[in-house]
């Protein structure tokens, strides 16, 4: 988290949260094109154990479409609803994986992930939905 915290203070991390809706109790950063902004994320990409991994779901054929780091510290920035990436992406045959890689511990009280089995068979709905009220309704794709 120190390499976040630097980044933070370097401006690499953008808060992706517009004018007004600004405010600090709602934070959610994002390193866009992280690869190019920092070796550590670099070094990521090409580590041969999350190559192996994917390769192993979706064969050698391996192309880069979009790399971002997301810095959501816990019980901020409202919930993320639940998605499908590839519905932001347009990837043609559906043939894309979303790596995520937490660099935290991750809980169910401080905000992980959640995935929907079966659910990658099928392209859903989708809507955008932002309540600031409730600060709910914020996807990140």
């Amino acid at each position: 988290m120190k390499t976040i915290d630097r980044l933070k203070q370097e401006q690499v991390l953008e808060n992706v949260q517009s004018g007004s809706d600004r405010d600090e109790d709602f934070q959610v950063y994002q390193i866009r094109t992280a690869h190019l902004r920092h070796p550590v994320f670099r070094m990521l990409i090409n580590d041969s154990r999350l190559l192996d991994l994917v390769e192993s779901l979706i064969g050698p054929d391996i192309r880069l479409i979009h790399y971002q780091g997301v810095y959501k510290p816990a019980h901020t920035g409202g919930e993320v609803r639940w998605h499908q990436d590839n519905d932001y992406f347009k990837v043609a045959e559906n043939r894309t994986i979303s790596v995520w890689l937490a660099l935290d511990d991750v809980t169910v009280e401080n905000g992980c992930m959640w995935y929907l089995p079966g659910h990658h068979h099928q392209l859903l709905q989708h809507e955008q939905l932002w309540d600031t009220s409730q600060k709910k309704g914020f996807y990140l794709a």
